[in-house]
């Protein structure tokens, strides 16, 4: 059996994260290893689409992805570098190619019926 290329993609950085979501649209999480900056690229797989290329978060650095969800795209930022505790909660809109809501009081905690379940971090959490 022979399998056919589908989509391509290229990059100097390294890849962190592949994610598909509900629309059948591929994210993908590439960082630079040496600056941790992170770039954002997304195709529709059925269309072969680009929908994003290479976009850099504002918060390109120290950032990570919780979900992909319809034409959202849930990071959030961490509390230090150094600590992997989550902290805020950011929505990227891949259609609108902008960041569109960001709370820092808030951690992502799910997705239910189309709502973002999240919890405020206090001292005994």
């Amino acid at each position: 059996m022979k399998l056919n290329k589908h989509i391509e993609f290229n990059s100097k950085s390294q890849l962190w994260r592949l994610l598909i979501n509900n629309n059948n649209n591929l994210l993908i999480e590439s960082r630079d290893t040496e600056t941790k900056k992170v770039s954002l690229t997304c195709f529709n797989l059925d269309s072969k689409e680009t929908l994003l290329n290479n976009i850099t978060p504002k918060e390109d650095t120290w950032i990570g992805i919780e979900a992909f969800y319809g034409d959202y795209i849930i990071m959030h930022k961490f509390v230090k570098p150094d600590l992997p505790m989550h902290k805020g909660i950011i929505l990227y809109s891949v259609s609108q190619k902008k960041e569109i809501w960001e709370n820092l009081n808030y951690t992502f905690l799910l997705i239910h019926n189309d709502n973002i379940i999240a919890q405020q971090q206090g001292f005994e959490e």
